[in-house]
């Protein structure tokens, strides 16, 4: 028993490694609002792979709730939102 328990530590260590990196990335993630015209505009987020987790009206203008990292920004702000 005493041999195995190295190779075990050694995998939690790794294991705990590992688990480090979603918590840095998902501390980059944050949620934002995007204008949107109406349903093309929903459709357009769609096609450029986000998720719409809600949609708002504030003031009379529609809004798009969606979640976003610094790498899905780009092609967000490239597509004019």
């Amino acid at each position: 028993m005493a041999r195995r328990t190295p190779g075990l530590l050694a995998l939690l260590a790794v294991g705990l490694g590992a688990a480090a990196s979603p918590r840095a990335a998902a501390a980059q993630l944050r949620v934002a609002q995007v204008p949107i015209g109406g349903r093309a505009g929903l459709d357009s987020l769609a096609r450029l792979g986000f998720e719409v987790a809600d949609v708002r009206r504030l003031e009379g203008a529609l809004y798009a709730v969606i979640v976003v990292s610094p790498e899905t920004e780009r092609p967000l702000r490239a597509a004019g939102y």
